[in-house]
């Protein structure tokens, strides 16, 4: 089957979550013998990734079997799919509005909380995000670090900074995301990386307890990574992290709630309560099969167009 994905953005140059799930969904796709391609309007330049071609702002062509976009990046998706008469998949993540999904034959949501609130009532499948613990797994150093992923106000970052002044006997970590304005300041008791990183294992490190005080997430892929090394995260009670990591392998705070933060970390501080903590996110992280979410992406897409899948 000749596969043909829209992307604005596409790893290397971006190593947001969403599309590196959509090119781990892509590269299990051309690993089952499938052809895909990307056109991204990130770069000019022709590329290959894990057996996926990227072909920067170029055209698939024609012949094509199947279209895959991502929500909010689907107008010139729909053109072509309409144009060669093909159907169209298109990817769900963060925020999305129903008439990013017009025309769909299929939107795959990340989590049953993110299809429910959007309003769906279109053919649709849940699949979560893989991540595989035993990519993400590190040695921890011990430098106890309390450490944020992307500096934007939907991240919750100025409860962070808040935080950050009110412990100044705390060491934190700020590490700026790959999109959003990055709200990055100074304070005694906090190390900032500037740049997005390619590979989190040496932040993990040297963490030891993260915070996601996000207004609102759809699922929550950088705490399970985090997990896998058993590191607990203190999270805003958004849907999709509370799907994401179970609602007992996570310790809640209102992202607006100083205080409850402040608790948190105190009851952190106690061995028994922050073992117990650690054993809960590494369970879960372990819980969660990333085979089951690229077979059984491969399996929906494929049954789009059956007589080529084959």
């Amino acid at each position: 089957m000749r596969i043909a994905a829209f992307c604005t953005w596409y790893p290397p140059r971006i190593r947001v979550g969403s599309y590196l799930t959509t090119h781990e969904w892509l590269r299990h796709l051309a690993a089952r013998g499938h052809t895909v391609t990307v056109t991204t309007g990130w770069s000019h330049h022709r590329y290959q990734l894990d057996g996926v071609a990227v072909l920067g702002w170029e055209s698939p062509g024609d012949p094509v079997d199947l279209v895959i976009c991502h929500a909010g990046d689907s107008r010139a998706a729909r053109h072509f799919s309409a144009q060669v008469g093909s159907p169209l998949v298109v990817v769900a993540h963060g925020a999305v509005e129903p008439h990013h999904l017009a025309g769909a034959d299929l939107v795959v949501f990340v989590s049953d909380a993110q299809r429910g609130e959007t309003g769906w009532d279109g053919p649709s499948v849940v699949i979560p995000p893989p991540v595989d613990p035993a990519q993400h797994r590190t040695r921890r150093t011990g430098d106890d670090l309390i450490t944020i992923v992307n500096l934007n106000t939907s991240k919750g970052v100025d409860l962070f900074w808040a935080l950050a002044a009110a412990e100044p006997h705390r060491r934190f970590l700020a590490v700026a995301g790959g999109w959003g304005r990055q709200m990055i300041r100074t304070l005694p008791n906090v190390e900032v990386i500037r740049r997005p990183v390619t590979d989190m294992r040496p932040v993990w490190a040297r963490t030891r307890i993260l915070l996601m005080p996000s207004v609102a997430e759809t699922w929550g892929r950088v705490a399970l990574e985090a997990a896998a090394s058993g590191i607990p995260t203190i999270a805003h009670p958004a849907s999709g992290l509370v799907e994401a990591l179970g609602v007992d392998n996570g310790v809640w705070a209102g992202w607006h709630d100083l205080a409850a933060w402040r608790r948190a970390l105190a009851e952190l501080d106690h061995p028994v309560v922050y073992n117990a903590a650690s054993r809960a996110a590494r369970a879960r992280a372990d819980q969660l099969n990333p085979a089951e979410s690229l077979n059984r992406f491969a399996t929906v897409v494929e049954a789009l167009a059956p007589t080529v899948a084959a």
